[in-house]
This record gives structure tokens, C-alpha cells and sequence, in this order.
């Protein structure tokens, strides 16, 4: 590492520095493993403060992050007493060295998150443990919930126990990841496809590159990786402080490590939402729609079955069936009056019709109105965007319905079908019925005639196209006939 003279009054002098003097100075040092970590990561936290505040480059920093930097200042005398072994196990000759353990501590704090690196080895059944390296970061100016940075900070952690492994010259026999979360161990321990996309794809990555046993939980008090993530007066850098010498539990045999607490637990805000629709059931179709050709004959047919459903109910309370037409030359077996189709019946029948199509080719969207009709709207679930229904603010009316809520609601001298139109299918052969029998209510006239009666009470995508293939098969027919 190296300082421009320059810079040297800012760092001793007490003088107010301006961002751009900040950023030379932080930068000036240079420590690509990370011994110095625990001091150099606060400078870069400073760094990261003035752009919160949004001070200019050449303008001097405010009160607050001239206090932090005059402490931050102060601490960095620690650094001309640190000395590094050129060798991990400094005199010992390879051969008295066994029982290697590779030991990766991770934490995250609000500022800053980071990992770092011990081997634990014995010679001559005396336990010594050796600063490998660390990597730590400021956390992102978005505001992100510590859970998710400690997560982030096991990435990291999994990352450089990988790239160690394979550059370190020696034999390492155990390799061990502590955490003092113990939402980040349960992440780790459940199946990643359960959760939001950012917890998923960190998970995903540590099960890919280590081993689910290796992950061990570790007290906040005992976490060396805490160095690096808190600012205090206790942020040092001395040979003999417990940065470079490793934690005091891993000098201890193996057996009194604290014991492992059994994680269950899930984050509710991480679980990728799951809708099931078991208790929504659609209405099935009561009669075959395409063994009746015409619109009119198809609405009494279902209007007969609903008499039927009727007179079975009079029946059954003692009263005379309602019967379309009665033969006065045979005696009647069970009593009965004549009454015609009622448009009570006819408009039943219409609705049956209008939902057994909407429920062939909007069933989900259904489900979902259905389900977001007993609930309150903060709760609603949206209709995906690949749905045909997506940009049309579809709602169910009282009948089960799924009509439109366009411009045309504000319209409050119209009808209320022409405001809220029925949203039809374009490919269903209901939807076909309805606009040959509107072709032929108004005496087969054009395209836009019959397109301009229908949307006085039905929205049906791509409408003049289904239309247009109506008048043609009209057409066809009546030349088949002429021939």
C-alpha cells in the first residue's frame, strides 16, 4: 500500500476533505487480500455517505462525515504495526503439519457485508490458526433488508472458500461456513424453488459450489466476520487482536463448539407465492351447443330445461306443472296449465350460455374474479399479463358474468349492457351463433351494421373479422342452395 504526500495532511492533519480528497485517499490503499479489511472497509462506507448526501466533488464534506472520518483517521496509526508472516505456518516445516481445516466466518450489518478466511491446523498437537484473506463490501444505497445481506454475504463467503481450495499449495482436509443467521441456515437447508427469485438464485448457487453439512451457525459474539460489518471504537488492527490470531473458540478442540441449533425457520416475505383454486368449481356444460344450429332455438331449448327444473320443484310442493302446450284430447295425468316460455326463462338460458363460454376460454381468469370477490381489494390477485383479458378491467357482475368496465362506463345516459358489455370469446361457437343471429335479425346487412349492433352489449376481440367470416359462410350457403 502507498500514500501520495498530498494526501498525507488529510489522514494527519485533521484538515476537512472534499469528496474527491475522500475518494484519493480511500483508494490510495491497496490491500488485494484483505488483511487491512476491518479498517478499509469504514473508509469506503464514508465514501458511500457522500453520495447519499449528495455533496459536490470539490466541495468539503458535512459535520456528521467529517466526525466519521477524523475517526476513522485515528485508527489507521494501527497500520504501521502490522506484520505478516510470509508463510502461513510461519517456521514449521510442512511435514509437522496436519489436520488442516479451511474455516469461512460470513456476517452482514447495515453498511457493509464480508467474509473471511482461516486455516486451523495443529503442530505437534498444538492448535494455530492463520489469517488467509478476506472480501468485504459496502451494502447497496437501495435499501436492502439485512436478511438478504447476510444471504449475500454467505454467497461470498461460498465464493472465496472455492477459490481457495484451489489456490492454496496445500492439502486441505475439512472445510467449514459459519453464520450467525439462522434465517440464511434455513434458506440454505430448504429446496431454493420455494422462494422470491433473489433468495432462490443465492441459494441455488451455494448448494451448486458447497456442501449443505459444511454450513454451521456461530454466535454474533464469536463471529470474526462482525469486524467488519460494525463501526466502534473497537475496530483494530493489532498483531495480537483476534483479526489476525482467529476467533478464541477455534484454539479449542473440536468437541466444546457450540452445539448447532435445529433451523426451521421460514421468512414468509422470501416464499414465492402458491394460489390454489380447489373450492372455485366452474359450471359444465348441461347440453351440446353444437348440435343446435341457431341462436333462438338454442335459448329455448335451454329455457325448456330450466321449465323442467321448475315443474319437478311445483311437483314435488303439490302444485300443477307449467306446461308450453297442452293436448285438451288426452286426459292429463298429472295437473297442468298452459303457460309459454317466459322471458324470465329466455334470460336465464342467455346467462347460462354467455358463462359456458366465458368458462371454456377464460376459466383461470374466472377463478381468480371469483376468488377476488370475497376478499378485499388490497388482497386481489392481478390477471396475468399473458391473459386476453388483461387490459379489458374485467369484473364479475351479480350474475357471474364477466363483463368490460371501459370509457364507456361514465356514459350514464346509456344502457347499462352498452356501459358494461359482456366479454365474449372470438373462437367459441356461442360467440358464432350470437353474430349470425344478429346477421340475420338485421336482413344479412353489411359488416359494420351487424359490428355496431353487437357492441351495444358485447365486447368480442377482433370483432369485424368474426363477422366477416359469418357473412361469408352466409353467402356460401345460399349459393348451394341456388345450385
Amino acid at each position: 500500500m502507498g500514500l501520495n504526500d498530498k494526501l498525507l495532511p488529510y489522514l494527519t492533519n485533521s484538515i476537512r476533505p472534499t469528496k474527491r480528497i475522500i475518494l484519493q485517499c480511500v483508494m490510495s490503499f491497496f490491500d488485494p487480500i484483505g488483511f487491512l479489511s476491518p479498517l478499509l472497509i469504514h473508509g469506503r462506507i464514508i465514501i458511500q455517505e457522500t453520495w447519499r448526501s449528495r455533496t459536490e466533488w470539490d466541495q468539503s464534506v458535512t459535520d456528521e462525515l467529517f466526525g466519521r472520518w477524523l475517526g476513522w483517521t485515528k485508527l489507521l496509526s494501527d497500520i504501521e504495526k502490522v506484520r505478516i508472516p510470509r508463510c502461513f505456518f510461519g517456521d514449521e516445516s510442512i511435514n509437522d503439519i496436519r489436520a488442516i481445516q479451511l474455516h469461512i466466518f460470513s456476517d452482514a450489518g447495515e453498511d457493509a457485508y464480508g467474509c473471511v478466511a482461516y486455516l486451523r491446523y495443529l503442530v505437534r498437537d498444538e492448535i494455530r490458526c492463520a489469517l488467509v484473506g478476506s472480501k468485504a463490501k459496502a451494502a447497496p444505497l437501495k435499501l436492502t433488508s439485512t436478511p438478504r445481506l447476510e444471504l449475500q454475504a454467505a454467497v461470498i463467503g461460498a465464493r472465496l472458500m472455492n477459490v481457495l481450495k484451489t489456490s492454496l499449495p496445500v492439502s486441505i482436509q475439512e472445510q467449514f461456513l459459519w453464520v450467525d443467521s439462522t434465517t440464511v441456515l434455513s434458506w440454505i437447508r430448504s429446496d431454493s424453488r420455494k422462494y422470491k427469485p433473489y433468495v432462490a438464485h443465492r441459494v441455488a448457487e451455494i448448494l451448486h459450489t458447497t456442501d449443505i453439512a459444511a454450513w454451521r451457525y456461530v454466535p454474533s459474539r464469536m463471529n470474526i466476520a462482525d469486524d467488519l460489518t460494525k463501526w466502534g471504537s473497537g475496530t483494530t488492527v493489532d498483531p495480537e487482536c483476534r483479526w489476525f490470531l482467529g476467533p478464541p473458540f477455534l484454539h479449542e478442540p473440536m468437541e466444546s463448539w457450540s452445539e448447532q441449533p435445529k433451523t426451521k425457520l421460514l421468512v414468509p416475505d422470501e416464499l414465492k407465492p402458491c394460489y390454489l383454486f380447489h373450492h372455485i368449481v366452474l359450471p359444465e356444460a348441461i347440453i351440446d351447443v353444437t348440435r343446435i344450429s341457431k341462436w333462438k332455438v338454442l335459448l329455448r331449448t335451454i329455457a325448456t330445461v330450466y321449465r323442467f327444473i321448475s315443474n319437478c320443484k311445483r311437483e314435488w310442493k303439490g302444485l300443477p306443472i307449467e306446461a308450453i302446450s297442452i293436448d285438451d284430447g288426452r286426459k292429463a295425468i298429472i295437473p297442468a296449465v298452459h303457460v309459454a316460455i317466459q322471458q324470465e326463462e329466455l334470460c336465464k338460458a342467455e346467462h347460462l350460455l354467455w358463462r359456458m363460454a366465458q368458462a371454456d376460454k377464460f376459466a383461470d381468469e374466472v377463478k381468480i374474479l371469483k376468488r377476488n370477490k370475497d376478499v378485499a381489494s388490497d388482497q386481489w390477485i392481478r390477471i396475468e399479463k399473458s391473459s386476453p383479458l388483461y387490459k379489458m378491467s374485467p369484473f364479475l357482475d351479480e350474475d357471474c358474468i364477466i363483463r368490460m368496465e371501459g370509457r364507456t362506463a361514465a356514459a350514464s345516459f346509456a344502457a347499462s349492457s352498452t356501459r358494461f358489455p359482456v366479454i365474449l370469446p372470438r373462437d367459441h361457437v356461442i360467440t358464432k351463433k350470437i353474430v349470425e343471429d344478429f346477421h340475420v335479425r338485421y336482413g344479412h346487412a353489411s359488416k359494420e351494421i351487424v359490428v355496431n349492433e353487437i357492441r351495444q352489449a358485447f365486447f368480442v376481440p377482433k370483432l369485424r373479422a368474426v363477422v366477416g367470416r359469418v357473412i361469408i359462410d352466409c353467402l356460401v350457403c345460399k349459393l348451394r342452395r341456388s345450385t
